[in-house]
């Protein structure tokens, strides 16, 4: 567990992807890190949190201003990390629009996404007003229907 890369990431963060597939293991967050740009490119992190026994996110949904695309993205800039008798505790926070989000799990790893991996396997996943790297299941079933 690295807290100091941990406290990089989630300085200026932004949510793309959450990973439920492994949920009896881990539960995964693809965040980009606002705070860290890097030829002109902001790099991608996997923050995988083990044995996860706490998850939730408490959707604030006040009136806002969306952007141009209808759609804000998942913005965080506030956040505590505390050990807490189950591991530690993560808590990531933006304005008061923006989910709040708890994860309490064993123990956590990082580990650096190639944004160009995800370009290739996403195209356009980065763009202005896109919701989360990959679409939803129901997306990709429609997807693969027309292409049937």
């Amino acid at each position: 567990m690295d807290k100091r890369l941990l406290s990089e990431v989630l300085k200026d963060a932004q949510v793309v992807d959450v990973d439920f597939s492994e949920w009896d293991r881990c539960v995964r967050l693809a965040i980009i890190a606002l705070a860290e740009e890097r030829s002109r490119r902001y790099p991608v992190y996997i923050l995988e949190f083990r044995q996860v026994s706490e998850f939730s996110v408490v959707m604030n949904h006040e009136p806002l201003e969306s952007d141009s695309t209808g759609h804000q993205q998942w913005c965080s800039d506030e956040f505590t990390i505390d050990k807490v008798p189950r591991g530690v505790r993560v808590v990531m926070r933006g304005s008061s629009h923006m989910p709040v989000t708890t994860i309490v799990s064993r123990d956590y790893l990082i580990r650096e996404l190639s944004s160009s991996a995800l370009d290739r396997a996403f195209p356009n996943w980065n763009r202005p007003g896109s919701r989360h790297v990959r679409p939803s299941i129901e997306a990709l079933l429609r997807v693969r229907a027309v292409a049937n």
